[in-house]
């Protein structure tokens, strides 16, 4: 939560646009967990989190 704090707050983090996706989607890289998400209006809407061997899997 508060790597996701601080995204919102600074736009400072392990962030990286992923492609494939239909929607611009983001990866935030917190220790073994992948947070993906989009920027709606302002805002993070997070679409998953998930353990890194599961992340990018469909």
């Amino acid at each position: 939560m508060r790597a996701l704090q601080t995204i919102a707050e600074t736009g400072v983090g392990d962030v990286k646009k992923l492609h494939g996706y239909r929607l611009p989607t983001w990866r935030l890289r917190v220790r073994n967990w992948r947070v993906l998400y989009r920027r709606e209006d302002g805002r993070i809407v997070v679409r998953r989190i998930l353990n890194r061997k599961e992340a990018y899997r469909s």
